[in-house]
């Protein structure tokens, strides 16, 4: 056998092949060859030997020596193990089937070999085991310094805990001061009142005083709720004590019966639990009294209330409080129990209230781990479940009782007050005032503040009012009054939206609109602005400041509707009729919508004019209105009556027929005028000579 290397070197091996029992090979070794020599050098074609290398060749190779010499090469052997057979055949052509053969290993390379693949697993492993300590060393590191974070933040937690543990009970004390702050000037005022009430005055005093107390005991409840919000959040969680709940429910039930069937209201009570446990002192009755006084309020006269308390078996206390009340739409039962929500429509707009009372009732409830569950049904009633967890119950002989009497006092005020609300009338549809003095409506949704505007202005002003935003707005076009004072938060429609419909109606587009509120903020007024409301007043107001600006604002008003009478009859010859308006810039143009409504007058008087028995009544049908609303928008914009509208569109109209020199004696029938004469003296009135004159 003869190996040639990389290096091309040729070399054999000094053993024949038949003493050679494995041949082993680098994996540089790539060529290998085998030459056989022929024994019948007479006739090499005699020699004939067969070959195949066992592991690569699939069968045996036959050959011959020809040429003496026979070679055989195999190059670039994959690693592995190999046998090279040979065998020859006699002259005769018999075979010696056992040959030789010889063992060939072509040995792997270095990095191949078992031992590169151990170092190869090996420095994996250790990499592996490197990256995870590493990985565990930064861990820990983090961990260490999440440690301090959490370590320091937990003190300045507990810190900025005590510094406002420290804050909550100074706020405690200074809500306890601000209640004695509130409730001294309030007694002050509302003790000499009560006084003052039982000497002799007249009608009038008396009704100013009664406005005066029962808005000061509704200020002092709505201080009393506001406090109650916060300092029942901190006394639920310390100062807690026995609470006899049948008794309480008893003892209020019977307080409030008497002030429902003043209100023709019957109340229920059945099924009392008398059960005995830990509560906030004060709480439960807040809870009770707010909702009791809720159904009252709520409940129309012939209605009925139902009250009953049971132990469930979940060991809560199940307090059911049902009415035959106005009910609350679907809409509004998710925010009936947020701060200052109240469902206000034409049924509870007259029940005073500021939306505080159940917001006090769910706080109180929650911070005692209970729950609250409304079910109403519009104009059907509706049903308060209150569910608090019995805990700490005690016997009867261990309850404290305590006096509720200034929290029933309270409350019985405001119900009391309430019902002489609801049976006192409200300001007339109609001051009785001169007819020639300016009609002001005022909308409002409160009774005191609409009577107290009414009694401001009823001496200088004939007023008309309304109990909210719709009702006002149907009121203004059926009156057209010449100036409107109307509240902003109002049922059904608000103050933004009355002041919206009014300016987009042709009938009322004209008249001034001071929004009287307490909301004083710049969005709002930026929005009153933006309804093109003319004046916006804040509550408190001052009396005589409203009707300076009442009156400022008529007298613009009449300053303007001179102005714009001018320009439907200007003293210089005008064209046939006015100009009409771009409909491109007829949004931006002042009176625009008074521009549109003359020319509908105008167009209706076109084709009517001629006729004698013109009548005010005919011309209002053609533009779409009632006669008193066509005479009060005309009046209103032209200051001047419909009549005298008709005889200056028909003098405008002679005019021009005189000026193309139609005879006098012809025009006045043209122009539907009754007699010459009469004719003729309007004329005179209105340009300063007569027919013929102006004809020259």
């Amino acid at each position: 056998p003869v190996v040639h290397n990389d290096k091309d070197a040729k070399f054999k091996l000094d053993k024949p092949i038949s003493q050679i029992k494995e041949l082993e090979l680098s994996h540089r070794d790539y060529i290998i060859g085998f030459e056989f020599t022929a024994v019948h050098l007479a006739d090499p074609s005699r020699n004939k030997y067969a070959y195949m290398m066992e592991g690569l060749d699939p069968e045996w190779n036959y050959t011959d020596a020809t040429n003496r010499h026979v070679s055989v090469t195999y190059n670039n052997l994959k690693t592995g193990d190999y046998t090279f057979r040979v065998k020859a055949a006699n002259k005769d052509g018999v075979w010696n089937d056992t040959g030789t053969q010889i063992a060939i290993r072509v040995l792997p390379a270095p990095w191949l070999t078992w031992w590169a693949f151990t170092i190869y697993l090996l420095s994996a492993l250790l990499l592996i085991l490197f990256v995870i300590y590493k990985r565990t060393s930064i861990l820990r590191q983090r961990a260490i310094e999440l440690e301090k974070t959490v370590s320091a933040r937990t003190t300045e937690l507990r810190e900025e805990k005590q510094k406002v543990e420290q804050l909550l009970s100074r706020k405690n004390e200074e809500f306890a001061n601000v209640s004695h702050e509130f409730r001294t000037p309030l007694t002050l005022m509302l003790g000499p009142i009560s006084q003052v009430l039982k000497t002799n005055k007249t009608e009038s005093e008396i009704r100013r005083l009664n406005v005066v107390q029962r808005n000061g005991y509704r200020l002092l409840r709505m201080v009393d709720q506001l406090l109650n919000l916060e300092t029942f959040r901190v006394k639920s969680i310390t100062q807690k004590s026995p609470q006899a709940t049948g008794k309480i429910i008893r003892l209020l039930s019977e307080a409030f019966s008497d002030i429902a069937q003043e209100k023709g209201i019957s109340v229920s009570v059945k099924n009392i639990c008398d059960v005995n446990f830990e509560f906030t002192t004060d709480a439960f009755e807040k809870i009770f009294v707010n909702l009791i006084s809720n159904a009252i309020k709520y409940t129309k006269p012939g209605g009925s209330i139902t009250i009953e308390s049971n132990r469930t078996q979940d060991n809560e206390l199940h307090i059911r409080i049902s009415d035959t009340g106005i009910g609350i739409p679907n809409d509004k039962k998710d925010v009936i129990f947020e701060r200052y929500n109240r469902v206000l429509d034409e049924n509870s707009e007259q029940v005073t209230g500021a939306g505080i009372g159940l917001a006090l009732v769910k706080n109180l409830v929650e911070a005692h781990q209970g729950r609250i569950e409304l079910e109403s049904d519009l104009g059907k009633g509706t049903t308060v479940n209150v569910y608090l967890p019995i805990i700490g119950e005690v016997g009867e002989i261990d309850v404290v009782n305590h006096s509720s009497d200034e929290i029933i006092a309270m409350e019985m005020m405001s119900l009391t007050h309430q019902s002489i609300t609801e049976s006192t009338e409200s300001a007339t549809d109609i001051t009785e005032a001169d007819e020639s003095k300016p009609l002001i409506l005022v909308i409002e949704d409160n009774d005191d503040m609409r009577n107290y505007i009414v009694e401001s202005i009823s001496s200088k002003y004939r007023v008309i009012v309304a109990e909210n935003g719709e009702k006002g707005y149907e009121l203004a076009k059926a009156e057209v009054p010449d100036l409107i004072v109307s509240d902003i938060m109002m049922p059904v429609l608000d103050g933004y939206q009355a002041t919206h419909k009014i300016r987009t109606n042709e009938v009322t587009s004209h008249i001034p609109i001071i929004l009287l509120t307490a909301r004083g903020d710049r969005e709002s007024r930026l929005k009153g602005w933006y309804e093109k409301a003319d004046e916006y007043l804040t509550k408190p107001f001052d009396v005589e400041e409203l009707l300076i600006r009442i009156h400022n604002l008529l007298e613009i008003r009449d300053i303007i509707r001179q102005r714009f009478c001018q320009l439907v009859f200007p003293f210089q010859d005008r064209t046939d009729s006015y100009p009409p308006i771009s409909i491109e810039n007829k949004e931006n143009q002042p009176q625009a919508k008074e521009w549109q409504f003359i020319q509908k007058v105008e167009s209706a008087l076109s084709e009517n004019y001629q006729r004698l028995e013109l009548r005010n009544s005919e011309l209002a049908e053609m533009v779409a209105m009632s006669e008193r609303q066509f005479s009060r928008k005309i009046k209103a914009i032209t200051n001047i009556t419909c009549s005298e509208y008709i005889k200056r569109y028909r003098l405008e109209k002679a005019k021009a027929l005189l000026k193309r020199q139609v005879a006098p004696s012809n025009v006045w029938i043209d122009v539907g005028f009754s007699s010459h004469s009469h004719f003729g003296k309007c004329f005179k009135a209105q340009y300063g000579c007569t027919p013929s004159e102006y004809l020259n």
